[in-house]
């Protein structure tokens, strides 16, 4: 409890429950996730001829950009993956997070911001960052937090009393 102007301020409790083997595993399966969707995208630009012994030059520069493109959709369910696990993981003031969003919608986006930052010849690229950070944030909601019994947290997570001496 806090004591603030005269008014006691009761707070549920933030933390963070994840562990250090977890933390590893989920960056090791996202470093799979990529691996595996950029293999996909070398498969495929195999299988289109890219890289045969002669290939066309833009059938070679298809053939990158297909390679790049599953890369990227990788990189965004990798990113999907530690958002989900790291939300799970978090509580503030007695709510868990939770992120609701997938990798389609963050795929979209990105496609969406590099394509605006190759028209304005870069300049895009600096408000990126703060854009995805948006995205996030409005694609993560709030849960009451379960006690042993099942039962969820109120939704209001702190009130004030007024003091009486």
């Amino acid at each position: 409890m806090a004591k603030k102007n005269n008014k006691t301020e009761v707070v549920a409790e933030s933390k963070w429950d994840g562990r250090l083997l977890t933390y590893i595993g989920i960056g090791l399966l996202e470093l799979l996730v990529i691996a595996i969707m950029a293999g996909i995208g070398v498969a495929i630009a195999y299988v289109m001829g890219a890289f045969n012994e002669n290939p066309d030059q833009m059938m070679q520069i298809l053939g990158y950009v297909v390679i790049g493109v599953c890369a990227m959709v990788g990189f965004c369910w990798a990113c999907i993956i530690y958002a989900k696990w790291d939300s799970k993981h978090t509580v503030i003031s007695g709510q868990r997070l939770k992120f609701t969003a997938n990798t389609f919608n963050l795929v979209c986006n990105i496609i969406k911001w590099t394509f605006l930052t190759i028209i304005t010849v870069g300049i895009y690229g600096f408000w990126m960052p703060i854009k995805v950070r948006k995205w996030q944030i409005a694609h993560t909601v709030s849960e009451p937090e379960e006690n042993a019994y099942g039962v969820g947290a109120p939704q209001i997570t702190y009130y004030t009393v007024d003091d009486e001496d």
